[in-house]
Protein backbone atom coordinates (compact mmCIF):
# COMPACT_ATOMS: atom_id res chain seq x y z
CA UNK A 1 0.00 0.00 0.00
CA UNK A 2 1.44 3.41 -1.05
CA UNK A 3 1.53 6.11 1.63
CA UNK A 4 2.06 9.89 1.61
CA UNK A 5 4.61 10.57 4.34
CA UNK A 6 5.50 13.96 5.86
CA UNK A 7 8.79 14.58 7.63
CA UNK A 8 9.74 17.69 9.62
CA UNK A 9 13.43 18.64 9.67
CA UNK A 10 14.77 21.18 12.12
CA UNK A 11 18.11 22.59 13.17
CA UNK A 12 19.36 23.36 16.68
CA UNK A 13 20.75 26.87 17.09
CA UNK A 14 23.46 27.98 19.48
CA UNK A 15 20.89 28.60 22.19
CA UNK A 16 19.68 25.02 22.14
CA UNK A 17 16.37 25.81 20.40
CA UNK A 18 15.25 23.70 17.44
CA UNK A 19 14.11 25.81 14.52
CA UNK A 20 12.61 24.73 11.22
CA UNK A 21 15.21 24.21 8.49
CA UNK A 22 14.26 25.24 4.94
CA UNK A 23 17.88 25.50 3.82
CA UNK A 24 18.38 21.87 2.83
CA UNK A 25 16.22 22.03 -0.28
CA UNK A 26 18.23 23.77 -3.01
CA UNK A 27 15.96 23.06 -5.93
CA UNK A 28 14.49 19.61 -5.23
CA UNK A 29 15.93 16.09 -5.30
CA UNK A 30 17.94 16.66 -2.11
CA UNK A 31 16.16 15.15 0.90
CA UNK A 32 15.53 11.49 0.06
CA UNK A 33 14.43 8.21 1.60
CA UNK A 34 16.45 5.04 1.05
CA UNK A 35 14.89 1.59 1.56
CA UNK A 36 16.20 -1.34 3.56
CA UNK A 37 15.02 -3.50 0.64
CA UNK A 38 17.93 -2.27 -1.50
CA UNK A 39 20.38 -1.97 1.45
CA UNK A 40 20.04 1.86 1.47
CA UNK A 41 22.19 1.97 -1.69
CA UNK A 42 20.21 4.49 -3.76
CA UNK A 43 17.71 7.32 -3.29
CA UNK A 44 14.29 5.69 -3.69
CA UNK A 45 11.99 8.65 -2.98
CA UNK A 46 12.71 12.42 -2.89
CA UNK A 47 10.88 14.82 -0.59
CA UNK A 48 9.32 18.09 -1.72
CA UNK A 49 9.61 21.06 0.67
CA UNK A 50 6.11 22.13 1.74
CA UNK A 51 6.88 24.83 4.28
CA UNK A 52 8.57 25.39 7.64
CA UNK A 53 11.00 22.51 7.21
CA UNK A 54 8.30 19.96 6.32
CA UNK A 55 9.05 17.65 3.42
CA UNK A 56 6.43 15.41 1.85
CA UNK A 57 7.03 12.07 0.15
CA UNK A 58 4.26 10.62 -2.01
CA UNK A 59 3.43 7.03 -3.03
CA UNK A 60 5.91 5.50 -0.57
CA UNK A 61 5.42 1.71 -0.06
CA UNK A 62 5.37 0.28 3.44
CA UNK A 63 8.82 -0.60 4.75
CA UNK A 64 11.93 0.49 6.67
CA UNK A 65 13.77 3.61 5.46
CA UNK A 66 16.65 5.97 6.34
CA UNK A 67 16.75 9.75 5.66
CA UNK A 68 19.55 11.17 3.50
CA UNK A 69 20.62 14.72 2.54
CA UNK A 70 21.87 13.98 -0.96
CA UNK A 71 24.31 11.04 -0.26
CA UNK A 72 24.80 11.91 3.43
CA UNK A 73 22.70 10.02 5.95
CA UNK A 74 20.90 12.11 8.59
CA UNK A 75 21.70 9.65 11.32
CA UNK A 76 19.60 11.45 13.93
CA UNK A 77 16.48 9.89 12.37
CA UNK A 78 17.80 6.30 12.54
CA UNK A 79 15.49 3.76 10.84
CA UNK A 80 11.94 4.97 10.05
CA UNK A 81 9.08 2.50 9.71
CA UNK A 82 6.42 3.65 7.25
CA UNK A 83 3.04 1.96 7.25
CA UNK A 84 2.20 -1.40 8.85
CA UNK A 85 5.42 -3.07 7.71
CA UNK A 86 5.78 -6.56 9.25
CA UNK A 87 2.67 -6.03 11.40
CA UNK A 88 -0.06 -8.65 11.80
CA UNK A 89 -3.22 -7.12 10.28
CA UNK A 90 -6.65 -7.42 11.84
CA UNK A 91 -8.36 -7.94 8.47
CA UNK A 92 -7.41 -9.08 5.00
CA UNK A 93 -5.22 -11.91 3.70
CA UNK A 94 -1.64 -12.09 4.90
CA UNK A 95 1.17 -14.70 4.93
CA UNK A 96 2.87 -14.98 8.32
CA UNK A 97 6.21 -16.84 8.35
CA UNK A 98 8.12 -18.37 11.25
CA UNK A 99 7.05 -20.11 14.46
CA UNK A 100 4.56 -18.08 16.53
CA UNK A 101 3.98 -19.01 20.18
CA UNK A 102 0.56 -18.20 21.69
CA UNK A 103 0.76 -17.61 25.44
CA UNK A 104 -3.03 -17.96 25.72
CA UNK A 105 -5.52 -20.35 24.15
CA UNK A 106 -6.37 -19.09 20.63
CA UNK A 107 -10.07 -19.02 19.66
CA UNK A 108 -11.08 -19.45 16.03
CA UNK A 109 -14.55 -18.42 14.80
CA UNK A 110 -14.31 -20.90 11.91
CA UNK A 111 -12.58 -24.25 11.30
CA UNK A 112 -8.78 -24.53 11.14
CA UNK A 113 -7.46 -25.88 7.81
CA UNK A 114 -4.21 -27.85 7.98
CA UNK A 115 -2.58 -30.74 6.12
CA UNK A 116 -1.16 -32.42 9.22
CA UNK A 117 -0.98 -32.30 13.01
CA UNK A 118 2.29 -32.78 14.88
CA UNK A 119 3.11 -33.36 18.52
CA UNK A 120 4.18 -30.40 20.62
CA UNK A 121 6.47 -32.71 22.60
CA UNK A 122 8.17 -35.65 20.87
CA UNK A 123 6.53 -39.06 21.61
CA UNK A 124 3.82 -37.40 23.71
CA UNK A 125 1.07 -38.08 21.19
CA UNK A 126 -2.02 -35.96 20.42
CA UNK A 127 -5.15 -36.03 22.62
CA UNK A 128 -8.61 -35.39 21.13
CA UNK A 129 -11.20 -34.19 23.65
CA UNK A 130 -14.15 -34.76 21.37
CA UNK A 131 -15.66 -37.35 19.10
CA UNK A 132 -13.15 -38.29 16.36
CA UNK A 133 -14.24 -38.95 12.76
CA UNK A 134 -11.59 -41.17 11.13
CA UNK A 135 -11.89 -42.54 7.60
CA UNK A 136 -10.06 -45.65 6.29
CA UNK A 137 -7.56 -45.92 9.12
CA UNK A 138 -5.92 -49.29 9.73
CA UNK A 139 -6.82 -50.52 13.13
CA UNK A 140 -3.33 -51.67 14.15
CA UNK A 141 -1.92 -48.22 13.38
CA UNK A 142 -4.91 -46.69 15.18
CA UNK A 143 -4.17 -48.73 18.32
CA UNK A 144 -0.49 -47.77 18.30
CA UNK A 145 -1.07 -44.05 17.77
CA UNK A 146 -4.20 -43.27 19.84
CA UNK A 147 -5.61 -44.02 23.23
CA UNK A 148 -9.43 -44.01 22.89
CA UNK A 149 -10.28 -45.09 26.45
CA UNK A 150 -13.22 -43.15 27.80
CA UNK A 151 -14.21 -41.63 24.44
CA UNK A 152 -17.14 -42.34 22.17
CA UNK A 153 -16.04 -43.82 18.84
CA UNK A 154 -19.49 -44.83 17.68
CA UNK A 155 -19.30 -42.15 14.99
CA UNK A 156 -16.38 -43.76 13.14
CA UNK A 157 -16.93 -43.71 9.38
CA UNK A 158 -16.72 -47.29 8.09
CA UNK A 159 -14.03 -47.68 5.39
CA UNK A 160 -14.79 -49.31 2.09
CA UNK A 161 -14.14 -53.06 2.18
CA UNK A 162 -14.29 -55.77 4.82
CA UNK A 163 -13.91 -53.62 7.91
CA UNK A 164 -15.82 -52.96 11.11
CA UNK A 165 -15.15 -50.45 13.84
CA UNK A 166 -17.10 -52.65 16.27
CA UNK A 167 -14.87 -55.74 16.33
CA UNK A 168 -11.72 -53.85 15.31
CA UNK A 169 -10.72 -56.08 12.39
CA UNK A 170 -9.56 -55.05 8.98
CA UNK A 171 -8.46 -57.29 6.08
CA UNK A 172 -6.50 -56.28 2.96
CA UNK A 173 -3.51 -57.53 0.96
CA UNK A 174 -0.97 -54.89 1.92
CA UNK A 175 2.12 -55.59 4.01
CA UNK A 176 1.47 -54.33 7.53
CA UNK A 177 3.20 -54.51 10.88
CA UNK A 178 2.09 -54.94 14.45
CA UNK A 179 2.62 -51.91 16.65
CA UNK A 180 5.49 -51.95 19.12
CA UNK A 181 3.18 -52.27 22.14
CA UNK A 182 1.26 -55.21 20.61
CA UNK A 183 4.45 -56.99 19.57
CA UNK A 184 5.85 -56.65 23.09
CA UNK A 185 2.68 -58.14 24.56
CA UNK A 186 2.85 -61.14 22.19
CA UNK A 187 6.53 -62.01 22.22
CA UNK A 188 6.10 -65.52 20.82
CA UNK A 189 3.69 -67.50 18.66
CA UNK A 190 2.17 -69.35 21.64
CA UNK A 191 1.15 -66.16 23.42
CA UNK A 192 -0.07 -64.76 20.16
CA UNK A 193 -2.24 -67.78 19.47
CA UNK A 194 -3.96 -67.34 22.84
CA UNK A 195 -5.66 -64.21 21.53
CA UNK A 196 -7.44 -65.42 18.42
CA UNK A 197 -8.37 -61.92 17.34
CA UNK A 198 -4.74 -60.71 17.20
CA UNK A 199 -3.60 -64.10 15.82
CA UNK A 200 -6.03 -63.71 12.92
CA UNK A 201 -4.62 -60.30 12.14
CA UNK A 202 -1.04 -61.66 12.30
CA UNK A 203 -1.97 -64.54 10.01
CA UNK A 204 -3.87 -62.70 7.31
CA UNK A 205 -2.45 -59.18 7.39
CA UNK A 206 1.26 -59.82 6.87
CA UNK A 207 3.21 -60.76 3.75
CA UNK A 208 5.75 -63.50 4.55
CA UNK A 209 8.52 -62.83 1.98
CA UNK A 210 9.94 -59.66 3.52
CA UNK A 211 13.38 -60.57 4.87
CA UNK A 212 15.46 -58.88 2.18
CA UNK A 213 13.41 -55.70 1.95
CA UNK A 214 11.75 -55.40 5.35
CA UNK A 215 11.05 -51.95 6.72
CA UNK A 216 10.21 -52.97 10.27
CA UNK A 217 11.59 -55.42 12.87
CA UNK A 218 8.08 -56.91 13.12
CA UNK A 219 7.82 -58.13 9.52
CA UNK A 220 7.52 -61.91 9.16
CA UNK A 221 9.40 -64.45 6.99
CA UNK A 222 8.28 -68.07 6.72
CA UNK A 223 10.57 -71.10 6.92
CA UNK A 224 10.60 -71.68 3.17
CA UNK A 225 11.86 -68.17 2.49
CA UNK A 226 14.70 -68.52 5.02
CA UNK A 227 15.76 -71.86 3.51
CA UNK A 228 15.69 -70.42 -0.01
CA UNK A 229 17.76 -67.43 1.09
CA UNK A 230 20.43 -69.63 2.73
CA UNK A 231 20.59 -71.98 -0.27
CA UNK A 232 20.96 -69.05 -2.69
CA UNK A 233 23.77 -67.62 -0.60
CA UNK A 234 25.63 -70.96 -0.45
CA UNK A 235 25.24 -71.48 -4.20
CA UNK A 236 26.56 -67.97 -4.97
CA UNK A 237 23.27 -66.71 -6.38
CA UNK A 238 23.37 -63.82 -3.91
CA UNK A 239 26.22 -62.22 -1.98
CA UNK A 240 26.71 -60.38 1.27
CA UNK A 241 28.27 -57.39 -0.49
CA UNK A 242 26.57 -54.29 0.84
CA UNK A 243 25.00 -51.87 -1.61
CA UNK A 244 27.33 -48.89 -1.63
CA UNK A 245 27.55 -45.79 -3.78
CA UNK A 246 31.25 -45.18 -3.02
CA UNK A 247 32.67 -48.73 -3.29
CA UNK A 248 31.84 -51.02 -6.21
CA UNK A 249 33.40 -54.48 -6.35
CA UNK A 250 34.63 -56.21 -9.51
CA UNK A 251 34.94 -60.01 -9.34
CA UNK A 252 34.77 -62.29 -12.36
CA UNK A 253 33.56 -65.23 -10.26
CA UNK A 254 30.83 -63.23 -8.51
CA UNK A 255 27.15 -62.93 -9.34
CA UNK A 256 26.32 -59.48 -10.64
CA UNK A 257 24.13 -57.41 -8.32
CA UNK A 258 23.45 -53.82 -9.25
CA UNK A 259 25.44 -51.25 -7.24
CA UNK A 260 27.11 -54.08 -5.33
CA UNK A 261 29.23 -56.39 -7.45
CA UNK A 262 30.01 -56.62 -11.18
CA UNK A 263 31.90 -59.18 -13.25
CA UNK A 264 33.74 -56.71 -15.51
CA UNK A 265 35.34 -53.29 -15.31
CA UNK A 266 33.16 -51.71 -18.01
CA UNK A 267 29.91 -52.43 -16.12
CA UNK A 268 31.44 -51.27 -12.85
CA UNK A 269 32.52 -47.97 -14.43
CA UNK A 270 28.99 -47.36 -15.71
CA UNK A 271 27.64 -47.84 -12.17
CA UNK A 272 30.38 -45.64 -10.67
CA UNK A 273 29.73 -42.86 -13.21
CA UNK A 274 26.25 -42.43 -11.75
CA UNK A 275 27.67 -41.36 -8.36
CA UNK A 276 31.20 -39.99 -8.86
CA UNK A 277 31.64 -36.26 -8.33
CA UNK A 278 33.78 -33.84 -6.33
CA UNK A 279 32.00 -34.76 -3.08
CA UNK A 280 31.55 -38.50 -3.73
CA UNK A 281 34.74 -40.31 -4.72
CA UNK A 282 34.09 -43.86 -5.91
CA UNK A 283 36.48 -46.80 -5.67
CA UNK A 284 36.26 -49.59 -8.24
CA UNK A 285 37.66 -52.42 -6.10
CA UNK A 286 38.92 -55.45 -8.06
CA UNK A 287 38.94 -58.46 -5.74
CA UNK A 288 40.22 -61.09 -8.21
CA UNK A 289 40.88 -62.08 -11.82
CA UNK A 290 39.24 -64.64 -14.09
CA UNK A 291 41.12 -65.81 -17.16
CA UNK A 292 39.32 -68.78 -18.68
CA UNK A 293 37.78 -68.62 -22.16
CA UNK A 294 39.29 -65.21 -22.85
CA UNK A 295 37.50 -63.63 -19.95
CA UNK A 296 40.57 -61.58 -19.02
CA UNK A 297 40.23 -59.65 -22.29
CA UNK A 298 36.47 -59.37 -21.83
CA UNK A 299 36.10 -58.61 -18.15
CA UNK A 300 39.27 -56.80 -17.11
CA UNK A 301 39.84 -54.62 -20.16
CA UNK A 302 39.84 -50.88 -19.47
CA UNK A 303 37.78 -50.31 -22.60
CA UNK A 304 36.19 -47.06 -21.45
CA UNK A 305 38.63 -44.18 -21.87
CA UNK A 306 36.15 -41.42 -21.00
CA UNK A 307 34.99 -42.60 -17.61
CA UNK A 308 34.29 -39.86 -15.08
CA UNK A 309 36.79 -38.13 -12.82
CA UNK A 310 36.76 -39.05 -9.10
CA UNK A 311 36.79 -42.81 -9.88
CA UNK A 312 39.76 -44.80 -8.56
CA UNK A 313 40.62 -48.32 -9.78
CA UNK A 314 42.14 -50.35 -6.93
CA UNK A 315 43.24 -54.01 -6.96
CA UNK A 316 43.34 -56.30 -3.96
CA UNK A 317 46.97 -57.16 -4.85
CA UNK A 318 49.33 -56.38 -7.71
CA UNK A 319 48.45 -59.79 -9.18
CA UNK A 320 45.20 -58.23 -10.41
CA UNK A 321 45.63 -57.52 -14.13
CA UNK A 322 43.86 -54.87 -16.14
CA UNK A 323 44.32 -54.53 -19.90
CA UNK A 324 44.58 -51.29 -21.86
CA UNK A 325 43.71 -50.50 -25.45
CA UNK A 326 45.67 -48.45 -27.93
CA UNK A 327 43.95 -45.35 -26.52
CA UNK A 328 44.50 -42.20 -24.50
CA UNK A 329 43.18 -42.09 -20.93
CA UNK A 330 42.88 -38.58 -19.48
CA UNK A 331 41.90 -37.00 -16.17
CA UNK A 332 40.67 -33.41 -16.09
CA UNK A 333 43.06 -32.51 -13.26
CA UNK A 334 46.04 -34.35 -11.81
CA UNK A 335 44.76 -36.58 -8.99
CA UNK A 336 41.15 -36.88 -10.17
CA UNK A 337 41.87 -40.46 -11.33
CA UNK A 338 44.02 -42.93 -9.39
CA UNK A 339 45.06 -46.48 -10.37
CA UNK A 340 46.52 -48.47 -7.50
CA UNK A 341 47.78 -51.95 -6.66
CA UNK A 342 47.31 -53.56 -10.09
CA UNK A 343 49.36 -54.84 -13.03
CA UNK A 344 48.69 -52.85 -16.20
CA UNK A 345 49.20 -54.75 -19.45
CA UNK A 346 48.64 -53.99 -23.13
CA UNK A 347 45.96 -56.11 -24.75
CA UNK A 348 47.72 -56.31 -28.15
CA UNK A 349 51.32 -56.18 -29.33
CA UNK A 350 50.63 -52.89 -31.15
CA UNK A 351 48.85 -51.14 -28.29
CA UNK A 352 50.52 -47.96 -27.02
CA UNK A 353 48.30 -46.65 -24.19
CA UNK A 354 48.81 -43.05 -23.12
CA UNK A 355 47.84 -41.71 -19.69
CA UNK A 356 47.56 -38.01 -18.84
CA UNK A 357 47.23 -36.53 -15.31
CA UNK A 358 46.87 -39.91 -13.56
CA UNK A 359 48.33 -41.00 -10.23
CA UNK A 360 49.76 -44.54 -10.20
CA UNK A 361 50.52 -46.20 -6.87
CA UNK A 362 52.12 -49.64 -6.45
CA UNK A 363 51.45 -50.53 -10.09
CA UNK A 364 53.38 -52.74 -12.51
CA UNK A 365 53.56 -51.85 -16.21
CA UNK A 366 54.12 -54.83 -18.47
CA UNK A 367 53.26 -56.47 -21.78
CA UNK A 368 52.78 -60.17 -22.42
CA UNK A 369 54.80 -60.04 -25.67
CA UNK A 370 57.38 -57.45 -24.54
CA UNK A 371 56.27 -55.09 -27.32
CA UNK A 372 54.02 -52.85 -25.29
CA UNK A 373 54.80 -49.15 -24.98
CA UNK A 374 53.26 -46.63 -22.59
CA UNK A 375 53.34 -42.84 -22.54
CA UNK A 376 52.81 -40.99 -19.24
CA UNK A 377 52.23 -37.24 -19.35
CA UNK A 378 51.89 -35.02 -16.25
CA UNK A 379 51.51 -38.12 -14.08
CA UNK A 380 52.68 -39.04 -10.58
CA UNK A 381 54.30 -42.47 -10.23
CA UNK A 382 54.66 -43.85 -6.70
CA UNK A 383 56.35 -47.19 -5.93
CA UNK A 384 55.82 -48.54 -9.46
CA UNK A 385 57.82 -50.99 -11.62
CA UNK A 386 58.04 -51.82 -15.31
CA UNK A 387 59.05 -55.09 -16.92
CA UNK A 388 59.06 -56.25 -20.54
CA UNK A 389 57.83 -52.93 -21.90
CA UNK A 390 58.92 -49.36 -22.51
CA UNK A 391 57.52 -46.28 -20.75
CA UNK A 392 58.01 -42.73 -21.99
CA UNK A 393 57.64 -39.90 -19.49
CA UNK A 394 56.76 -36.24 -20.01
CA UNK A 395 56.55 -33.78 -17.08
CA UNK A 396 56.09 -36.64 -14.60
CA UNK A 397 57.21 -37.02 -10.98
CA UNK A 398 58.06 -40.04 -8.87
CA UNK A 399 60.21 -43.11 -9.33
CA UNK A 400 59.95 -46.16 -11.57
CA UNK A 401 61.91 -49.38 -11.01
CA UNK A 402 63.00 -50.96 -14.30
CA UNK A 403 63.18 -54.69 -13.46
CA UNK A 404 64.48 -55.68 -16.89
CA UNK A 405 67.55 -53.44 -16.67
CA UNK A 406 67.85 -53.32 -12.85
CA UNK A 407 67.55 -49.53 -12.84
CA UNK A 408 65.74 -47.05 -10.67
CA UNK A 409 64.43 -44.17 -12.79
CA UNK A 410 63.96 -40.81 -11.01
CA UNK A 411 61.39 -38.63 -12.77
CA UNK A 412 61.91 -35.32 -10.96
CA UNK A 413 64.55 -33.03 -9.56
CA UNK A 414 66.17 -34.18 -6.30
CA UNK A 415 66.66 -31.47 -3.67
CA UNK A 416 68.35 -31.31 -0.31
CA UNK A 417 66.40 -31.63 2.95
CA UNK A 418 65.64 -27.91 3.03
CA UNK A 419 64.25 -28.05 -0.48
CA UNK A 420 66.32 -25.06 -1.56
CA UNK A 421 69.33 -26.66 -3.27
CA UNK A 422 68.89 -28.89 -6.30
CA UNK A 423 71.21 -31.91 -6.20
CA UNK A 424 70.21 -33.91 -9.26
CA UNK A 425 67.94 -33.43 -12.24
CA UNK A 426 65.62 -35.98 -13.82
CA UNK A 427 67.92 -36.17 -16.86
CA UNK A 428 70.77 -37.41 -14.64
CA UNK A 429 72.79 -34.21 -14.41
CA UNK A 430 74.42 -33.71 -11.00
CA UNK A 431 74.67 -30.31 -9.35
CA UNK A 432 76.21 -31.15 -6.03
CA UNK A 433 77.90 -28.89 -3.54
CA UNK A 434 80.83 -31.35 -3.64
CA UNK A 435 81.62 -33.99 -6.26
CA UNK A 436 83.01 -37.13 -4.64
CA UNK A 437 85.07 -39.70 -6.52
CA UNK A 438 86.05 -43.31 -5.86
CA UNK A 439 89.34 -45.19 -6.24
CA UNK A 440 88.98 -48.34 -8.26
CA UNK A 441 90.84 -51.64 -7.86
CA UNK A 442 94.51 -51.71 -8.95
CA UNK A 443 95.20 -52.88 -12.51
CA UNK A 444 98.15 -54.74 -14.03
CA UNK A 445 99.53 -53.12 -17.18
CA UNK A 446 98.69 -55.01 -20.38
CA UNK A 447 98.10 -54.33 -24.07
CA UNK A 448 94.38 -53.91 -23.27
CA UNK A 449 93.30 -52.89 -19.81
CA UNK A 450 89.74 -52.84 -18.34
CA UNK A 451 88.86 -50.29 -15.68
CA UNK A 452 86.62 -51.32 -12.77
CA UNK A 453 84.30 -49.19 -10.65
CA UNK A 454 85.81 -45.84 -9.75
CA UNK A 455 87.50 -42.76 -11.17
CA UNK A 456 91.14 -43.23 -10.03
CA UNK A 457 93.26 -46.30 -10.84
CA UNK A 458 96.80 -47.50 -10.11
CA UNK A 459 98.30 -49.38 -13.09
CA UNK A 460 101.23 -51.57 -12.02
CA UNK A 461 103.88 -53.11 -14.30
CA UNK A 462 105.86 -52.05 -17.38
CA UNK A 463 103.91 -53.71 -20.24
CA UNK A 464 102.97 -51.34 -23.07
CA UNK A 465 99.35 -50.12 -22.87
CA UNK A 466 97.61 -49.81 -26.27
CA UNK A 467 93.86 -50.07 -25.52
CA UNK A 468 91.59 -48.91 -22.67
CA UNK A 469 88.21 -50.74 -22.85
CA UNK A 470 85.21 -48.34 -23.07
CA UNK A 471 82.44 -50.77 -21.99
CA UNK A 472 80.06 -49.22 -19.38
CA UNK A 473 81.68 -45.80 -19.78
CA UNK A 474 79.72 -42.85 -21.18
CA UNK A 475 80.95 -40.12 -23.49
CA UNK A 476 82.56 -37.40 -21.40
CA UNK A 477 83.70 -39.72 -18.59
CA UNK A 478 86.92 -38.65 -16.86
CA UNK A 479 89.38 -41.07 -15.18
CA UNK A 480 92.86 -40.66 -13.72
CA UNK A 481 95.70 -43.22 -13.70
CA UNK A 482 98.95 -43.45 -11.76
CA UNK A 483 101.80 -45.60 -13.18
CA UNK A 484 104.29 -46.56 -10.40
CA UNK A 485 106.49 -48.20 -13.08
CA UNK A 486 107.42 -46.89 -16.53
CA UNK A 487 105.25 -48.60 -19.17
CA UNK A 488 104.95 -47.23 -22.70
CA UNK A 489 101.63 -45.54 -23.51
CA UNK A 490 101.00 -46.43 -27.16
CA UNK A 491 99.26 -43.38 -28.61
CA UNK A 492 97.52 -43.98 -31.95
CA UNK A 493 97.81 -47.73 -31.71
CA UNK A 494 94.12 -48.29 -30.88
CA UNK A 495 92.04 -45.80 -28.82
CA UNK A 496 94.52 -43.63 -26.89
CA UNK A 497 95.01 -40.10 -28.29
CA UNK A 498 97.60 -37.40 -27.56
CA UNK A 499 99.18 -34.89 -29.97
CA UNK A 500 102.74 -35.72 -28.78
CA UNK A 501 102.39 -39.39 -29.77
CA UNK A 502 103.52 -42.39 -27.72
CA UNK A 503 105.57 -41.82 -24.59
CA UNK A 504 107.04 -43.57 -21.56
CA UNK A 505 105.15 -42.90 -18.37
CA UNK A 506 107.10 -41.32 -15.54
CA UNK A 507 106.91 -43.53 -12.48
CA UNK A 508 104.55 -42.17 -9.85
CA UNK A 509 103.03 -39.48 -12.09
CA UNK A 510 99.27 -39.00 -12.56
CA UNK A 511 97.71 -39.00 -16.06
CA UNK A 512 94.14 -37.91 -16.81
CA UNK A 513 92.01 -39.37 -19.63
CA UNK A 514 88.57 -38.29 -21.04
CA UNK A 515 86.36 -40.41 -23.33
CA UNK A 516 85.18 -38.93 -26.63
CA UNK A 517 83.85 -40.80 -29.68
CA UNK A 518 85.20 -44.15 -28.44
CA UNK A 519 88.74 -42.89 -27.76
CA UNK A 520 90.49 -41.87 -24.56
CA UNK A 521 92.13 -38.43 -24.90
CA UNK A 522 95.03 -37.70 -22.56
CA UNK A 523 94.26 -34.28 -21.06
CA UNK A 524 97.15 -34.11 -18.56
CA UNK A 525 100.46 -35.99 -18.83
CA UNK A 526 102.04 -34.92 -15.52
Amino acid sequence: MAITFNLAIGQEDTGGEVLVDDTLDTGGNVINLRSLANSYATADYYGALVDHGVYTFTAVPEGIYKVYNNATELTIFGQIQIGQYNAVLLTGNQTIAGVKTFSSQPVFSAGVSTDSLSEKTASAGITFNHKAIINQLRLTQFISAFSMAGYDISGLVTPVGNSSATNKTYVDTAVTTLGTAVAAAYADRTALAADQNIYAQWTFRTTPYSLASSTSPFHVANVKYVKDYVNNYLSGAISTVQQNETLIEINYNGTQENNRIYTNIAAGLVAADAYADSTTRVQLFISGNGNDDGSLDTNYNLVTTTYDDYIDIVGITQSVIILCNDDTYTATTLGFKIIENVTISTNTSTATPAFTKFIFRNCKFTSSDSLGAYTLTNCIVENCVREGCTVAYSSCAGEMLDITNSQSIILQTVKDAGGAYEIAYSNGDIRGKRQLGRKGADITAASSITLGQGNLFVVNGGTTVTTIVTTDWTEGSIVSMIFPDTPTINVGGDNIVHPDGSFTANGGYLYRFQLLSGSWYITNKY
